[in-house]
């Protein structure tokens, strides 16, 4: 079994939460309608909801969101420091700074 990426696991934990709340508002309707004496579409719409229980395994759902948090503050911590380089710029050592830039952004492609 192949396993998720940190993105595949937060997205189908979104489309879990999506369905949820879908299903939530059908049965609301269903309660409306049945409130209203309307019971043959109360059942239409309760039957459009599958009662089965959905569970979402969150076992691995808080591992990937520290995942791709890490991921934003490594970011975060990249592009300041790329805009403290680009603030020291010294026009008088411009083959010296594109040399430090290259090399810092090929040492980030690496990791």
């Amino acid at each position: 079994m192949l396993e998720k990426t940190n993105d595949e696991i937060v997205e189908a934990w979104f489309n879990h939460i999506a369905k949820s709340k879908s299903d939530s508002l059908v049965l609301q309707r269903a309660a409306y309608q049945a409130k209203l004496g309307n019971r043959k579409e109360a059942f239409r719409l309760k039957s459009q909801v599958d009662n089965a229980p959905r569970i979402f395994d969150g076992a691995f759902l808080e591992p990937a969101v520290r995942g791709m948090l890490a991921e934003v503050v490594a970011l975060r911590a990249y592009k300041l420091k790329l805009i403290k380089m680009v603030n020291t710029f010294d026009p008088d050592n411009a083959i010296d700074f594109a040399y430090e830039i290259s090399t810092e952004i090929s040492n980030e492609e690496e990791m």
